[in-house]
């Protein structure tokens, strides 16, 4: 039997949250993304890793931002960290990093308060 490892869990989680969000029994979703049941089941109990075939079907279907799975350390949650994000992905990298040292002051600010 396969060995849990964190990021076959935080896959599975990832998946398991996006098919109940879309109301999605594991049947359901198996037989709208043309995988087996088992398949899915294993997935989302980490015991399996998903291929990236399977990821495709999967993220097809559910229609859920993979970027969480990806980069969770990245993704935004409220409109102003999305604008956030944007406005720094279009600046030069030198003016990244000053914005970076910037954030780090105001951080240290803000704990020091």
């Amino acid at each position: 039997m396969p060995h849990k490892n964190r990021e076959f869990c935080d896959a599975g989680n990832f998946f398991r949250q996006a098919r109940l969000s879309k109301g999605l029994t594991q049947d359901k979703l198996s037989e709208l993304a043309q995988v087996s049941p088992r398949h899915v089941t294993n997935l989302e109990n980490g015991k399996i890793n998903p291929s990236y075939e399977t990821m495709r079907r999967l993220l097809n279907v559910l229609q859920v931002d993979p970027r969480p799975l990806f980069c969770p350390d990245v993704v935004a949650e409220t409109d102003l960290e999305k604008e956030l994000i944007r406005s720094f992905r279009r600046c030069e990298a030198a003016d990244q990093m000053t914005l970076l040292k910037i954030s780090s002051c105001l951080e240290s600010n803000c704990q020091s308060d």
